[in-house]
């Protein structure tokens, strides 16, 4: 079923640049002569036209004196066909190379192409205005550019209604441990006994340069091998190791629409200018992780930062008493080789004090 809901959203966008790339075709004016009067002395042509022949910024039915509304709407159509392509395009190429921003981009050009099929309909209704005025009432004037703008509506309130049913179902259990999170990896009972997720309490990846694991006592880093982490020198980096109690404070940043957001793990020695590419830093888009999930895994770091700061520290007491020894055998030894002493009084306070 999730892959199902998952298909459906990766679809639904190309639907919607299809529609706005179709809508062009939809007829902006349809003039009828319903009581013959084409031959009379009004002389008005009867006929249709769309977003595709205003393209050349000329009318069969507006006159010279309404020349700037086929401009306008000329204009709107050529952008209008350019970003359906674009889009068509843009949305293949990242499909094809799998990106961390496809879905970012998708749920863009979905709202994008969307409001260009909205205006379109307005283009209709002020296209048919014009010729309503152009021409004497007797004829009729009509528009369907409205038709496309339902179409597309439809398509993206079915595309919102999956995209958001896909992000809510990313909990999953995991070695009977809640992994929360749109992208939380799935792990079976093989890799939970696995070294590397024995102990796991929460493992993200926010489709960026990073996954995270986080543990009872630190957590890992561990680089991802894609085009993005190249970019940022975070390629050939492998697992990092950050325990609780060498943080010394944590910094957590919410995603944005167009920024990415970050959980980054302040040390002593983990200063950076660039908190989104620090090594120390974990970074995630708000199409695959979401911001309640993230503070979620923040908030639990920082009570384990809390506790390992509250703890008690071990009292070396075999380390004292091992050099408090050594101590009192110098000592003895400097009374032997004064002749204070004699040998066997030196080996029995030796024996003594070594237990």
């Amino acid at each position: 079923m999730n892959n199902a809901r998952s298909t459906v959203s990766k679809l639904f966008p190309f639907f919607i640049a299809a529609m706005s790339l179709i809508a062009l075709a939809f007829s902006l004016v349809i003039v009828s002569d319903p009581f013959g009067l084409s031959g009379s002395i009004y002389g008005s042509p009867t006929g249709v036209e769309c977003g595709f022949q205003i393209l050349g910024f000329s009318s069969e039915f507006i006159s010279d004196s309404y020349e700037w509304g086929t401009i306008i709407i000329g204009v709107l159509c050529w952008l209008q066909l350019l970003s359906a392509v674009v889009g068509l395009i843009v949305l293949t190429a990242l499909a094809v190379k799998k990106s961390p921003r496809q879905y970012r981009v998708q749920m863009f050009f979905s709202v994008f192409l969307t409001v260009w099929c909205f205006l379109y309909m307005l283009e209709g209704i002020v296209y048919s205005s014009i010729t309503k005025a152009t021409y004497p009432a007797l004829y009729d004037v009509i528009t369907i550019a409205y038709i496309p703008f339902i179409l597309e509506a439809g398509l993206f309130t079915v595309y919102l209604i999956f995209r958001f049913s896909e992000r809510g179902a990313g909990a999953v259990k995991a070695a009977g441990n809640i992994v929360p999170g749109a992208a939380a990896e799935k792990t079976d009972t093989a890799a939970a006994a696995s070294e590397e997720e024995a102990g796991v309490i929460y493992k993200l990846d926010g489709g960026m340069t990073k996954i995270l694991r986080v543990y009872d006592d630190r957590v890992t880093l561990q680089a991802k091998k894609n085009l993005r982490s190249f970019m940022t020198s975070n390629f050939f980096g492998g697992v990092k190791e950050i325990y609780y109690d060498s943080m010394i404070g944590l910094q957590f940043k919410e995603a944005g629409s167009v920024v990415a957001g970050y959980i980054q793990f302040e040390t002593a020695n983990s200063h950076s200018k660039d908190n989104f590419n620090s090594e120390n830093s974990f970074t995630f888009d708000a199409s695959f992780l979401d911001n309640a999930t993230a503070k979620q895994v923040a908030d639990f770091v920082r009570g384990k930062m809390r506790a390992a700061r509250s703890a008690p520290a071990a009292q070396p007491v075999q380390v004292v008493q091992q050099q408090s020894a050594a101590e009192e055998l110098t000592k003895l030894k400097g009374l032997l080789d004064a002749g204070v002493i004699t040998q066997e009084e030196f080996d029995a306070q030796k024996k003594k004090l070594l237990g």
